[in-house]
């Protein structure tokens, strides 16, 4: 009788433990805020509810042990993953996100996982154009999304445990660097990918806006597992993270300060230190924005003149310098021309000079009155301007035959534009002068800028490289050649346009920079170029030195008879140059433009 009571009570008590213990379980989930109430694109309130319900960091962290050590060689891939499983507009930040993670770990894939059909039918016009300039960022790829291999339908319900069960499948098959859409890459990850898992640290614990892993790294596995054990439906990912992190320290490095805020961010009270003070990240390697208490969205043209942290970062990220903004770009005055009036052309392969070209290579001898003009060609070109114009040029032309660079400090060359930029930079180191692009017209003499030993002229981002005025052997001009030792052919204009402006923030004494007078009368978009062929377009051009007219946005090919009737600045530009006036001749006949 007392075996039968022992066990009787032994059973009681069991069930009793039993029950308790799932009404602790019970509460941890409940009580812990879901990944979605904090999302970066939730409304401002839910947020801040989210937030305010966090747990703090355990007294008895035992992940302050962990103690990983790293690999050799680099293990985890180098690719990028970010997730977007929602129909909502592309914003500038989401930008930003793409093109910081490219700039700093130059990855050999972005993989961009969606369910999204046509991500530029979700937004507004600018939401198209942040969307169609993702695209444009080299390696970048959008890989469709179909139902995962997942267990349960809780995955389809929050959004945000599903951009989870999505990034833990990725990693996991593929191993790379998981990023939230609103986490800012800040300087190279190169030194964490020796590492086998990589997780940062907030002050509630470890945040999932940054994961790194390799293929079936042993810690992901396991967090794996149990997000796939079919016992523990109805909890997310992350309910597993934390505990599994205290259990096995040794499977995982834990980035305590690299990805977080350096701003003392507790909650939604400090959210605003980011975007309205000066707080130093430079020790980061990202940061996350937590854009979804920002309720203003900020575009290209306003982070030029944002002063805070986080228009440093945007600047960063978008323009290739913290520093853009800088006023004191003109450098002391030589007391004599050091620039020579030499004019600069490199043309590679065969092809027909036409009557743009005309225009431009007339300018340097009726306005810029060159002392001599260099024509450095692989391939002398073709056609009747190209007859009309050695015939005025006269014996000011020389034909100078240049081979096409195939590399450039060991990087290889294959685009023809890469290939002249490279050549117009070792010509201009060796003889100085001005180098012009073919799709150039002075419309006045540049002999005030020869005072000065390096001149460019401001573009929609970055430098125009298509005007360049240069001492031989100037010292910005080395800062600039050598810049291409970091050179990638895949990148349109990284090395060419963007990084002369970083330099130029660097070094602003060596170098004067042209607002407005060495690219087109007034730039604020990247299409305004197509202005100056519009009537309702025409602008003030009395103060410029040239026009890159960026002929490929245009297009189509006229003739002497044709411009002496247009009401634009393309006719007034072309008849000073080909007439001597650039008064109307006739009716006027405005180009009709296809938007």
């Amino acid at each position: 009788m007392a075996g039968r009571r022992l066990i009787v009570r032994s059973v009681r008590l069991g069930m009793i433990l039993l029950a308790v213990a799932a009404v602790m379980l019970l509460f941890r989930h409940v009580s812990r805020p879901r990944e979605g109430q904090y999302d970066e694109d939730e409304k401002h309130i839910d947020f801040v509810e989210g937030f305010n319900s966090r747990p703090r960091r355990p007294a008895n962290d035992k992940m302050k042990e962990a103690v990983m050590s790293p690999a050799k060689t680099a293990v985890v891939p180098k690719v990028v993953h970010f997730v977007w499983l929602e129909e909502k507009p592309f914003k500038f930040h989401h930008l930003l996100a793409l093109k910081a993670a490219f700039r700093h770990i130059r990855p050999e894939t972005i993989w961009f996982h969606t369910n999204i059909q046509d991500m530029g039918k979700h937004g507004d016009s600018d939401s198209e154009m942040y969307w169609k300039e993702a695209k444009l960022i080299p390696n970048f790829k959008v890989v469709p999304w179909e139902n995962p291999k997942y267990r349960s339908t809780m995955d389809y319900k929050n959004k945000s445990y599903l951009r989870l069960a999505v990034m833990l499948e990725m990693l996991r098959d593929h191993g790379g660097i998981y990023l939230d859409m609103d986490v800012i890459c800040l300087k190279s990850f190169e030194n964490l990918r020796h590492y086998e898992f990589v997780i940062g640290r907030e002050d509630y614990g470890l945040s999932t806006s940054v994961v790194m892993a390799r293929p079936r790294a042993p810690f992901l596995e396991k967090w794996y597992e149990w997000a796939h054990d079919k016992a523990n439906d109805g909890f997310e990912p992350e309910d597993a993270l934390f505990d599994a992190a205290m259990e096995y320290p040794e499977l995982l490095h834990i980035e305590e300060s690299g990805f977080r805020r350096r701003d003392h961010w507790k909650g939604p009270e400090d959210y605003g230190n980011l975007f309205n003070g000066d707080i130093d990240h430079s020790d980061n390697y990202a940061v996350k924005l937590y854009y979804g208490m920002v309720e203003k969205e900020y575009n290209a043209e306003e982070i030029k003149s944002l002063r805070s942290s986080f228009g440093a970062i945007a600047r960063l990220s978008y323009y290739a310098s913290p520093n853009l903004g800088k006023t004191n770009w003109h450098p002391p005055k030589n007391s004599k021309n050091v620039v020579p009036n030499i004019i600069q052309y490199v043309w590679f392969t065969p092809h027909e000079f036409k009557f743009h070209h005309f225009l431009g290579a007339k300018s340097t001898v009726h306005i810029q009155k060159a002392d001599r003009i260099l024509f450095h060609t692989d391939a002398e070109p073709v056609g009747y301007w190209w007859d009309e114009f050695k015939r005025i040029a006269g014996p000011l032309l020389e034909i100078v035959y240049c081979a096409q660079p195939n590399d450039v400090f060991g990087h290889g060359v294959g685009n023809i534009p890469h290939k002249s930029d490279i050549s117009r930079m070792q010509i201009l180191l060796e003889y100085g002068g001005i180098y012009l692009d073919s799709d150039t017209i002075i419309t006045k003499k540049l002999d005030p800028l020869f005072v000065y030993p390096y001149s460019m002229g401001m573009e929609i981002v970055g430098l125009n490289n298509g005007i360049i005025l240069s001492a031989p052997n100037s010292t910005f001009l080395n800062y600039y050649y050598n810049s291409y030792r970091f050179f990638d052919d895949a990148q349109w204009n990284w090395n060419s346009v963007m990084e002369p402006y970083r330099l130029a923030a660097e070094h602003p004494d060596q170098i004067h920079i042209e607002t407005t007078g060495l690219s087109r009368p007034h730039w604020t978009d990247w299409w305004d170029m197509r202005r100056i062929w519009r009537h309702e377009g025409k602008l003030d051009w009395s103060h410029v030195y040239a026009i890159h007219w960026i002929y490929s946005y245009h297009g189509t090919e006229h003739n002497p008879e044709e411009i002496r009737c247009f009401d634009d600045n393309f006719g007034e530009v072309a008849r000073l140059i080909y007439y001597g006036s650039p008064e109307l001749m006739c009716e006027p006949n405005i180009l009709k433009f296809d938007q």
